[in-house]
């Protein structure tokens, strides 16, 4: 009778005897300790076939991998086999893979990557039933050869690459979801390897956007470890990827880039202290990589965000350049805790190379120091250092000191200096704006228009006022562009219609804003109408109802549909803003249209119609109205009637 396992270890000349009959386990470890061992056990195993079915194997065999040293020597050994149990048959193999038994899948596996690596390939169909199998594998708790298997993907990888663009988000979230496990740390370390291979096959750009995806997925719940895992990916992503073509584009609704920068910023704020502090490293640093990454772009969508998280963002950018550069400013230590936003942007362009997305021919090279969290940026000209700062300076950031003549000069020290400089250094910065939006192209347009908005909201009227041709021009141009250049122009122009000191300007443009707003207003893009919406509230107010009207009434009937759905919700918004005396006038002409509107083949024509006539009945009175709907049919009154009682029910249960 063989002896025990535990006694096997030690008794080298006494094993070598009895090797045909001994269990496979204990001819493993024996395989880890000699060269020589290894090479008789081979012999010995291949004499002696019985032994692989007997119960006793199977019994030993099934051993757990808990332990580090038992799982590799166990798949070191079968790989000294593998010439002996590899198949070349593609079928047997994939029937391998799917078996319920480990020591099977171990044979596949092995077969599966020595039959890749000697220059085959597989079959669409081949490929399909191979990755959905993987992804059960990947999903299945049992850690028996896991990593031989994360061998075979990385080998399946490096084959198929440019077929496996539909299975790289699955593999991406089952190796974010491996990572939050518990594991022995060489097996995380292999599935960090695994997923280099994957961003060194696909690209850093490509896995870069699907790792933002995960982030915000709703069908993904990751635990803290998960998280931690992606962040910290994501910053050793970020550096290699190409800032063009990096973030995911914007679809719908959806601005990936925006939600996985609020999800990121919310793990840094103070109401997610229960995540841990390193969690909230990790999302600081992969903040700052993204931002190191292509500054005008994710500037752009911290914009977009609530204000408390672009108060957090712009925080975080503040201190990573004081860390960086406080040897550069005050020798007063404790002057750095309250950097203007100008500051911090001096500091960012003194102590940072280039941002790679700005393409001007004029690039400032001042490399006084780098930082890891913001190196490799640059501020081609100052320009572009204005563009930027201004995003920070619409987050009123408190700071005691203010620009004179382009010095920061605390406020004691100004001399009684009013606002004088204030609204010529304001209208200095308009000016260089709406000069530098034409050259720009791309994100840093978008960027450009955005802070344009900010400018327009928080200057001076008289500014304004005094560029206000310009600001239309530019404007009503790009409310014609790609979609975040519509956005970014609708919100300025939403600012605009606010300045009630602008309405005897306005006035001589209603026509054409009114054209531009309801070409945007009719897109089919969700996000871009929304955006609209206060827009159109904002003309209702800001215009005179007179002139509105005349131009939208028209429009109704001309304009097909969504067109005509756009110009019924905008008219329905001046009524809602109206006093009867102004609409009264206008029944004889609004009428008729919103009658064939309530006959429209398009169901939300039908229905916007509806709600326009309800509208009008609460403004002007049923005797006013009941004239002009003579012509509809009993349904299609009885419909309005119950809509327009349904309107009124509320206003009598609060009286």
């Amino acid at each position: 009778m063989p002896p025990t396992s535990g006694g096997g270890r030690r008794g080298g000349s006494s094993i070598r005897s009895t090797l045909p009959s001994r269990p496979p386990l204990l001819s493993q470890r024996i395989l880890h300790q000699s060269l020589e061992a290894e090479t008789a056990l081979a012999d010995a195993l291949g004499e002696t076939n019985n032994v692989l079915t007997s119960p006793r194997r199977a019994r030993l065999e099934d051993h757990s991998d808990d332990s580090e040293t038992s799982s590799v020597c166990s798949e070191r050994s079968f790989e000294s086999n593998a010439h002996r149990r590899t198949s070349d048959d593609i079928n047997e193999i994939m029937l391998a893979c799917e078996s319920t038994h480990w020591s099977d899948r171990k044979d596949g596996l092995v077969s599966l990557s020595a039959y890749l690596q000697a220059g085959n390939t597989l079959s669409p169909h081949q490929l399909a039933r191979i990755t959905d199998n993987f992804t059960k594998m990947l999903s299945d708790s049992h850690t028996k050869v896991f990593t031989l298997f994360l061998d075979t993907v990385s080998d399946l990888i490096t084959t198929h690459c440019s077929d496996l663009h539909q299975w790289l988000y699955v593999l991406l979230t089952r190796l974010f979801h491996k990572l939050g496990s518990d594991l022995l740390t060489s097996v995380q370390a292999k599935i960090m390897r695994t997923l280099d291979t994957v961003r060194e096959a696909f690209g850093p750009e490509s896995v870069l956007g699907w790792a933002l995806r995960f982030l915000v997925d709703p069908t993904q719940t990751p635990n803290a470890r998960v998280k931690l895992a992606v962040l910290q990916w994501l910053a050793k992503t970020a550096p290699l990827a190409d800032p063009s073509t990096a973030f995911p584009s914007v679809t719908g609704e959806k601005d990936i880039t925006a939600l996985a920068l609020t999800k990121m910023i919310g793990w840094t704020m103070g109401d997610s202290i229960k995540q841990g502090s390193e969690l909230r490293r990790a999302a600081q640093e992969a903040i700052l990589a993204l931002f190191n990454l292509n500054t005008p772009y994710v500037t752009l969508r911290f914009a977009q965000l609530p204000k408390e998280y672009q108060e957090a963002a712009a925080s975080l950018i503040q201190g990573r350049v004081r860390k960086a550069s406080g040897s550069l400013d005050s020798p007063v230590g404790k002057q750095e805790s309250c950097l203007s936003p100008d500051q911090v942007y001096r500091s960012i362009k003194r102590t940072t190379a280039e941002i790679q997305s700005y393409t001007c021919d004029s690039k400032v090279a001042d490399t006084a120091s780098h930082d890891s969290g913001i190196s490799q940026m640059s501020l081609n000209d100052k320009n572009d250092i204005d563009l930027l700062s201004n995003w920070t300076a619409q987050l009123s950031l408190s700071s005691p000191t203010r620009s004179t003549n382009g010095l920061d000069v605390p406020d004691s020290t100004t001399n009684g200096l009013n606002g004088t400089s204030e609204l010529t250094g304001s209208e200095d910065t308009l000016g260089k704006t709406l000069d530098t939006i034409d050259t720009l192209a791309g994100d840093e347009k978008k960027l450009a228009l955005s802070l344009l908005a900010t400018h327009v909201k928080e200057a001076d009227p008289v500014v304004i006022s005094h560029h206000f041709k310009r600001i239309l021009r530019i404007v009503l141009g790009y409310i014609q562009g790609d979609l975040e250049s519509r956005e970014a122009s609708l919100s300025a122009l939403c600012e605009m219609l606010k300045k009630r000191t602008l309405g005897s300007q306005l006035q001589s443009f209603t026509e054409l804003i009114l054209i531009n707003v309801i070409k945007a207003y009719s897109d089919p893009n969700r996000e871009l109408a929304k955006h609209t919406e206060p827009c159109i509230e904002e003309i209702a107010n800001a215009l005179l109802p007179d002139i509105v009207l005349r131009v939208l009434i028209p429009l109704m009937t001309a304009g097909t549909y969504p067109y005509n759905l756009s110009v019924i919700k905008a008219i329905t918004k001046v009524i809602e803003a109206q006093p009867d005396t102004v609409l009264l006038p206008f029944l004889p002409e609004l009428m008729p249209g919103l009658i064939q509107a309530y006959g429209h083949e398009e169901s939300l024509v039908r229905k916007s119609a509806v709600f326009c006539m309800v509208a009008l009945h609460d403004k002007v009175g049923d005797p006013q109205l009941r004239p002009f709907l003579v012509g509809l049919s009993a349904s299609k009154l009885k419909l309005l009637e119950l809509y327009i009682n349904k309107r009124q029910s509320p206003k009598s249960d609060n009286s």
